[in-house]
């Protein structure tokens, strides 16, 4: 899946979903597009390096589901 994004020269273009987390890293890209519109870097909240993070999203998702409501 392709991704549009903004570099921070102000060109377009579009990237795999596997690139931005470390384009992210790069402070190469100053927004780029999600579902809910377009996210800003520095403004919204985005994506964080997840080297020691282990499984997929979901596996990440379900696992903040068990946490008590207090924990999350």
């Amino acid at each position: 899946m392709r991704i549009p994004v903004m570099y921070i020269n102000g060109t377009v273009g579009e990237i795999r979903v596997q690139e931005l987390d470390e384009l992210l890293e790069l402070k190469v890209i100053s927004s780029f597009r999600r579902a809910s519109g377009w996210a800003t870097v520095g403004r919204d909240e985005v994506r964080h390096s997840r080297v020691d993070d282990g499984g997929s999203w979901r596996d990440r998702k379900n696992n903040r589901r068990l946490l008590p409501a207090t924990l999350s």
